[in-house]
């Protein structure tokens, strides 16, 4: 692991979370959290492009960690599983 990006919790929208923080599946739209983070590393790294797809697969393959602080959701209740007992294992 060579960096760890943390999220809140999984998108509650359908066909959005697929296990990996932040990204979703090809040909799902980047939601707005993703195309923010796109913005701030474009803002940050020179000649960062800002992808056209929300995939975040190769960032796993590289060393990216791309993890939930809370890893369970309600389908459309962001953070509805909060305060569950994921943070145990998460915040340490």
């Amino acid at each position: 692991v060579k960096v760890v990006i943390l999220g809140q919790d999984p998108y509650h929208g359908p066909n959005q979370a697929h296990g990996l923080s932040f990204s979703v599946r090809p040909g799902i739209p980047a939601p707005p959290s993703l195309m923010n983070m796109y913005k701030e590393l474009a803002n940050d790294i020179p000649g960062f492009t800002i992808p056209q797809h929300g995939c975040l697969q190769s960032w796993a393959e590289q060393g990216v960690l791309l993890l939930n602080t809370v890893l369970t959701v309600e389908a459309g209740q962001a953070h509805s599983h909060a305060n569950l007992g994921w943070e145990t294992f998460t915040d340490r």
